[in-house]
């Protein structure tokens, strides 16, 4: 119950929901949390929250979050002027990319791309 009182400050939200368990809430929450971040122009604390958006992806085998979140870590990084790790996350969701369904890929292309702001989204807006 209190993560839902939190649903306007992303971070609280991964960690009450990393507490209770719920992984994949977490990881969505690290993740919009990192996007914020990153929006801020503060990469390196973009670069640490997403990572903790994809250990906890990887704890519920969620292939579709875990390469969104190497997208944005991938972004984050190239902010930082990490090209040589930006471009092993872009590659990493890329491969990602390649086990799960067609339209998800697509979706994981267009943000490596640049398109799309929702990264922490699922395909229905779930956040």
């Amino acid at each position: 119950q209190a993560v839902d009182l939190l649903t306007d400050q992303p971070e609280a939200v991964a960690v009450h929901a990393a507490a209770a368990g719920d992984w994949s809430r977490a990881a969505r929450a690290w993740l919009l949390a990192g996007d914020e971040a990153l929006r801020r122009f503060a990469a390196a604390d973009a670069v640490a929250l997403v990572t903790r958006a994809i250990d906890a992806a990887s704890r519920v085998s969620n292939i579709e979050l875990t390469a969104r979140a190497h997208v944005l870590r991938g972004r984050a990084r190239e902010a930082a002027s990490d090209y040589r790790l930006a471009l092993a996350d872009l590659e990493i969701a890329v491969e990602l990319s390649t086990d799960v369904p067609p339209g998800v890929a697509d979706g994981v292309f267009v943000l490596i791309m640049g398109g799309g702001r929702q990264l922490g989204r699922g395909p229905g807006g779930e956040g």
